[in-house]
């Protein structure tokens, strides 16, 4: 081999290591960026069922403990001898169906754990108000079930939404 095949070869190799070393630069930049838009793109969906399932949980808890409220006065008028009002019931009827409802966005959103704390609490809701409506006198395990029941649900939904309970006074 002679000295100008030796600086063609040479110039060659060079120029192919060129090449393949752009052409695998290129590669790795268009994968690497790629893999940003992915990445960003699944940051963007968290933050948005985050906020999906915050709002869901916080109508769902606002229907909840209103009607949780309606059924304690309920049951105040019921005790001290006076006879419910069928306004009063309706009304527990109207938000257990309110909290019922907005379930769906917490069946939409999930996950399924705070879904069945969420259900609880609406079976414990109407198994109140059905005793409220029967005039049983017998509430206390109602009630009970009832608060469990939200406790255990907000202890569900600030654990999914990564915030802290607040503070029991």
């Amino acid at each position: 081999m002679d000295e100008g095949s030796a600086a063609v070869i040479a110039a060659a190799l060079g120029i192919a290591g060129t090449l393949f070393g752009s052409l695998g630069g290129a590669f790795v930049a268009a994968r690497a960026a790629r893999n940003q838009v992915r990445d960003q793109e699944g940051a963007e969906h968290r933050h948005w069922l985050r906020q999906e399932r915050q709002k869901a949980y916080i109508t769902f808890l606002g229907h909840a403990q209103q009607a949780i409220e309606i059924l304690h006065a309920t049951e105040k008028l019921q005790t001290s001898g006076g006879d419910p009002l069928d306004i009063t019931l309706e009304s527990s009827k109207q938000a257990i169906s309110a909290a019922r409802g907005a379930l769906t966005a917490i069946v939409m959103t999930g996950p399924l754990k705070v879904q069945w704390k969420a259900a609880e609490l609406v079976t414990g809701l109407k198994e109140y108000a059905k005793k409220l409506e029967e005039g049983d006198v017998d509430l206390l395990t109602s009630r009970r079930r009832c608060g469990d029941g939200e406790r255990a649900y907000l202890i569900e939904a600030s654990e999914v939404l990564g915030t802290d309970l607040p503070s029991q006074q």
